[in-house]
């Protein structure tokens, strides 16, 4: 795929261009994205080392259909949640309210169809298990309804991590 963007760009400045989507399939398998600059302002660039930028762009996640969430909150289960919402910004399904410290949470979402992004925050910045307090390790993982494993999520997160993923039957 090709893209031609016109416009002007100031000597030493910045401009960030928005391209257009791409056809979903060929994002859904992965593989590597490159882009490159042929020409600034109309006029070919003398130094070349730095036209091009690579980048890898990984499969995302199939969860057949629907995922099962598993959270062990911390010594600070208040600080911690999560949110399940889909492709357009709906709310789907968020943490539950008053959990305790050290308790293992399962919640299972199910018959979901589309793209969706689990969403976990922490209030406090320092995720759901931190070494440099004393908040204690709490996890939280996910799986899709028919998987055996879970997806460990990195619980020094900080404020926020989210994870795409789709599900269902997707058509388009």
């Amino acid at each position: 795929h090709t893209y031609t963007w016109t416009g002007n760009i100031t000597f030493l400045k910045n401009q960030s261009i928005t391209l257009p989507n791409l056809p979903g399939q060929e994002l859904w398998n992965g593989g590597n994205f490159v882009v490159w600059v042929n020409k600034i302002n109309g006029v070919e660039d003398v130094y070349k080392k730095n036209n091009q930028l690579r980048s890898t762009i990984e499969k995302t996640p199939f969860l057949q259909d629907g995922i099962v969430i598993s959270m062990r909150p911390n010594n600070a289960p208040n600080e911690t949640s999560w949110t399940l919402r889909d492709e357009a910004g709906n709310l789907i399904k968020q943490s539950r309210s008053g959990m305790a410290a050290n308790i293992m949470y399962n919640d299972t979402i199910s018959n979901l169809n589309g793209c969706y992004t689990l969403q976990f925050r922490d209030s406090d910045d320092d995720g759901i298990a931190w070494w440099a307090n004393g908040d204690g390790n709490g996890f939280i993982r996910a799986k899709g309804l028919n998987e055996t494993g879970f997806r460990v999520f990195q619980p020094d997160f900080g404020r926020e991590y989210s994870f795409r993923f789709v599900a269902g039957m997707i058509i388009s």
